[in-house]
């Protein structure tokens, strides 16, 4: 009985441990995910440079009391000044930082450009971003997290001059901030839809746009988005080098009515495209067992008049668009769909469908239909009985009560399909009460028997 004992010992401890290693491995993932996480490549543009310098905008309204992860082993704790390393050797490193960290404020210093990519916001509680990424022209953002910006009302130059950021900041929370101006002035590469914006409090914005490499759509997106919410007058949004053309619109609603100043290339229709799919027929519906068969004729809203377009599916990944094709601008069902076997990806008989429309010029919109199944009843054929050589329907009973008598006395031979169901569902169920009777009697004496015999040893 050692080995018994043995385990009856070390089992526990096992145990401990194992929760001791999950709770450790769990507070370092979530200490990870609370960090704000970027890569800086200390050698960018000059071979020789292994330092970095975060510089922090120095303010009584500011607490900084922050640590800093360097990526080589070595951790800092900084309070209130700059954090600056250098490393035994130039290359890509991995910052993290953690604490209280209000504000960065690169502001076109000199380590601005060795800032390669933002990897993760974290949990930082962000109370500025005036010039935070001002002349970071190498940086991307790669985070697929928000940062907290509830509480920022200064968005000033934060993205000015970097060349190289894209954008991926749709979803900011913007909905205290007033200042805006420059705030993505000279970002080249920057061209993103900033419609789901809160701009309620904006009051200044002047270039906030300029030479950005923002294009016509994104651009009529964000205005008619913010149509929705601005509600300051008299916002200067000016200058803006490129044209809008579906928010026509919104730019006089902003302008007549809130008394903003937009001054871009006007309205050019030509930059348009198509802005909505419309379908001819009433409801999406097509019995089942048929193939072949037109849902209907689609037909593109568009504001640039005499345009031609071309229809295809497939815009999205649902394997719902194989069942369909395009003839010209006929949507058709390819497929023999049964309601009783539905193929559709959430095997309720809606069949999503995405169609695309691309005008001459190139421009393009999509949208989904949903197209019903529905189902046809299907009529069963009557079996035909079998007669014997006398004229009686073999295997009919002719007890209306469905059971069949011998030939001396009528006495009952055999029951009903169901009684006889019940019978056999009874038995089972006895059979498993005394089987698991059985267990338990067995289980009982083997844990009383290891019992004593571990005692007696003892």
């Amino acid at each position: 009985m050692k080995q018994t004992k043995h385990f009856f010992v070390w089992l526990p401890l096992a145990v401990v441990i194992f929760l001791l290693a999950s709770l450790a491995l769990s507070t370092n993932i979530a200490s990870a995910a609370g960090e704000f996480t970027t890569t800086w490549k200390t050698d960018i543009e000059n071979s020789g440079d292994a330092s970095i310098e975060l510089s922090i905008y120095r303010n009584p309204r500011y607490s900084y009391n922050y640590t800093v992860d360097w990526g080589d082993g070595t951790v800092t704790t900084y309070i209130d000044r700059n954090a600056a390393h250098t490393y035994d050797s130039p290359g890509t490193y991995q910052l993290k930082i953690s604490g209280s960290f209000p504000r960065l404020y690169l502001a076109n210093g000199p380590d601005a450009h060795k800032l390669v990519s933002v990897d993760n916001w974290g949990d930082i509680a962000w109370q500025s971003m005036s010039r935070a990424f001002e002349g970071a022209r190498n940086m991307t953002i790669r985070a697929t997290d928000t940062p907290d910006t509830s509480a920022v009302t200064n968005f000033s130059f934060a993205f000015k001059d970097a060349s190289q950021f894209t954008g991926g900041i749709a979803n900011w929370d913007v909905s205290n901030a007033t200042d805006f101006r420059s705030m993505f002035e000279s970002a080249s590469s920057f061209d993103e839809s900033l419609a789901n914006w809160n701009v309620e409090n904006m009051t200044l914005a002047t270039s906030i746009f300029a030479e950005s490499g923002m294009t016509t759509a994104s651009y009529d997106a964000t205005l008619i988005g913010w149509e929705a919410t601005a509600a300051q007058r008299d916002v200067n949004l000016s200058p803006i080098g490129l044209p809008h053309c579906q928010a026509a619109t919104s730019v006089a609603y902003l302008t007549d009515v809130l008394d903003w100043i937009i001054t871009d290339q006007g309205q050019d229709t030509s930059l348009c495209g198509p802005t909505d799919i419309e379908i001819s027929s009433g409801p999406l519906s097509v019995s089942e067992n048929s193939s072949n068969v037109v849902i209907g004729v689609l037909s593109a809203v568009d504001i640039e008049q005499g345009q031609s377009y071309a229809y295809s599916v497939g815009c999205s990944q649902s394997t719902d668009n194989t069942f369909f094709s395009m003839n010209n601008d006929e949507l058709v069902l390819t497929t023999t769909l049964d309601y009783e076997n539905p193929q559709d990806e959430n095997g309720d008989n809606i069949y999503a469908v995405c169609v695309s429309a691309t005008d001459s010029d190139g421009f393009s919109t999509s949208k989904e239909f949903e197209i019903t199944v529905s189902d046809v009843e299907e009529t069963q054929p009557e079996p035909d009985a079998d007669i014997d050589d006398e004229g009686a329907v073999l295997g009919a009973s002719t007890n209306s009560d469905n059971s069949s008598s011998d030939n001396e006395g009528g006495q009952v031979l055999g029951a009903s399909s169901e009684e006889s169901v019940l019978a056999e569902t009874g038995q089972a169920i006895l059979l498993a009460l005394f089987v698991g009777a059985g267990l338990s009697i067995l289980v009982t004496i083997l844990v009383r028997k290891t019992s004593t015999t571990y005692s007696l040893r003892k």
